[in-house]
Parts: structure tokens; C-alpha cells; sequence
């Protein structure tokens, strides 16, 4: 009874910093805002709203307008164009568009992950929601001392940030938001390694097709980093 019947990724991540007592960061995770932003006037976004508005932005950008552009200048007027196109047809507020830097976007599109992606724009895939079974002793064994069955499962849920198609395999792409202090990038992909491994997981059981390359890019510092 003290096993969930369903468990997500992000969970998944925060049981396991907490079980290896991770001196890193909190989890990443925060609550959201719970009563309407216009409601609360003297507030600003939370870390974790902006890290929702960023994440929305990317999903939504028109990758085919971005692709054929090879100015870094032109490239960031399609960005600024498309992100006051999102606050015209209200998908964003006025403090949500303010929030995303069209220039960290425009940083992302000039690393190798962000030109395949504009490359390949026909082959992204966006914030895929995914539901896989799993072995309950494949979770727990190495989680905690509980006897479990091999027979009994759980069903692990989450969403892929971004996954392209390319012949020699699937590249999957993951992009945080986090507060990244000088040097500190070792610790954040260490911080995310299970989520990125359960990711490769659901992908290649859904696709059945191998996960050839597997990235992390940080907004907060332009990096990006490759397990």
C-alpha cells in the first residue's frame, strides 16, 4: 500500500536526490502560483512559472520560420516577432512575454542541439506526454531495502521536452531553467541523469528505435551538455 500505482519522472528524480542526500539544490520543482497572475499585481513570476513560460515558448515557436535564417540579428527579430505574437493572441500575458530573453532563445539556436533541431524542424517532436509500465523492483530495488515483485508493475509518466527524428537514431533533447552558479554545470547533469535515463527509456520502448545522442541545455548559462 505504500508503493504508488503511479508515479511520475520528476518524482522519480526528487526520491532519488533525496535518497543519496544530495547536498547539490532543492528540487527543481516549486508550486505553481495557485490564484491568477493578474490577481496578484505586486508579484512576479516564480522560478518555476518562468521555467513553464519558457518551456511553453519552445514548444510553441515556429521552427520553420527560425530555420531558413542565418543572421544572428534576424533571428532574434523572427524570436521578438514570435513571442509578441503569442501575447497578441493572449497564449502568453504581458509578464510572461517579458519574462523569456529572446536572446538566451536565440543563444539556444546557435548550439549544435539548437541547429539540428532548426535543421530537422519536420522531424522535432515537442513535449511528448508518455505513459510506460515499468517493474516495481526496477524503481525501488535501488531506491530502498522493500521486497518487491518482479511480477507487479507501476505506470511511469512524464513529458519529453523535445525528441528528433534523424536517420542514424533519436536525439533527445531536455532544456532547464535552473540557476547554474559558476562550475556548476557537473552538478546539474549528475542532478537530472535519472530523468534523462528514463527518458531514453520510454522514448526507445515507444518508438522502438534507438536513443543515439542525449542533451541537456541550460538557459541560465548557454550551456550545453552531453550524457
Amino acid at each position: 500500500t505504500s508503493i504508488p500505482a503511479k508515479i511520475s519522472v520528476t518524482e522519480l528524480k526528487r526520491r532519488f536526490m533525496q535518497e543519496e542526500q544530495s547536498e547539490s539544490a532543492a528540487p527543481f520543482v516549486q508550486p505553481m502560483i495557485e490564484r491568477p497572475l493578474f490577481m496578484e499585481p505586486e508579484k512576479g513570476l516564480s522560478a518555476a512559472h518562468r521555467g513553464t513560460v519558457m518551456h511553453f515558448v519552445m514548444q510553441h515557436l515556429e521552427l520553420g520560420k527560425l530555420s531558413g535564417i542565418d543572421n544572428d540579428e534576424e533571428l532574434l527579430n523572427e524570436i521578438r516577432s514570435q513571442l509578441s505574437s503569442m501575447k497578441e493572441r493572449e497564449l502568453l500575458t504581458q509578464a510572461e512575454a517579458e519574462s523569456v530573453r529572446p536572446q538566451a532563445v536565440a543563444a539556444f539556436f546557435g548550439s549544435s542541439a539548437g541547429k539540428l533541431m532548426l535543421d530537422m524542424h519536420r522531424s522535432v517532436h515537442r513535449e511528448t506526454a508518455f505513459n510506460i509500465e515499468v517493474r516495481i523492483s526496477e524503481i525501488y530495488g535501488s531506491m530502498s531495502s522493500r521486497q518487491t515483485s518482479d511480477i507487479d508493475a507501476m505506470l511511469l509518466q512524464g513529458v519529453i521536452d523535445c525528441w528528433i527524428e534523424t536517420e542514424a537514431g533519436l536525439v533527445l533533447l531536455d532544456y532547464k531553467t535552473d540557476f547554474v552558479p559558476a562550475g556548476g554545470s557537473d552538478v546539474i547533469k549528475q542532478r537530472y541523469k535519472v530523468q534523462i535515463d528514463y527518458y531514453t527509456k520510454a522514448l526507445e520502448k515507444i518508438t522502438g528505435r534507438k536513443v543515439v545522442k542525449r542533451y541537456l541545455y541550460l538557459f541560465s548559462s548557454g550551456e550545453l551538455l552531453q550524457y
